[in-house]
């Protein structure tokens, strides 16, 4: 699924933009300033790299479970507004469900933009009243859980373990 097909617009894309120059902003900020002079060699960095080796290959591992996790997912898993996978499921008053923090953006962009709500499935004017969706959340929970051991039995197989 790519974003082209899996995402609503939303508008003239302001909020795409707005969370991509965010993101964008964040990163370089977080970066910490080089040090003037190189740290004095210890004994400790050889365990050092490795340890950020080691977490390097963990935030890889996770993305690419992640990936892994998504790709086979059922469109109803799906949250239609933004592409994400339904882990905190709200029914909105059109009867659609929603990843709740998706359809706030929805509900502020229409606010932000002084525009009557509306459904991001019909475009039907509609009310911010939302339930949570406890069926949705205990049946994507289960899904994860099922992808979760797959993955860790596909992991074992490559390193080789019974």
């Amino acid at each position: 699924m790519t974003a082209a097909t899996g995402r609503l617009a939303l508008g003239d894309g302001e909020v795409e933009e707005a969370e991509r120059k965010n993101k964008e902003d964040t990163h370089a900020d977080a970066k910490p300033a080089a040090p003037a002079t190189p740290p004095a060699p210890s004994s400790s960095t050889s365990s050092s790299s490795s340890a950020h080796e080691l977490e390097e290959e963990e935030e890889d591992d996770e993305e690419a479970f992640q990936t892994f996790l998504f790709d086979d997912a059922p469109l109803a898993y799906h949250c239609p507004i933004g592409i994400c996978l339904l882990t905190d499921p709200i029914t909105a008053t059109d009867g659609h469900t929603y990843q709740r923090a998706e359809l706030e953006r929805w509900i502020e962009t229409c606010r932000v933009k002084q525009q009557p709500l509306t459904s991001p499935m019909t475009k039907e004017p509609m009310y911010s009243m939302i339930s949570p969706s406890h069926f949705v959340r205990s049946q994507v929970g289960e899904y994860i859980e099922q992808r979760r051991q797959e993955w860790v039995a596909r992991k074992g197989k490559k390193k080789g373990w019974k």
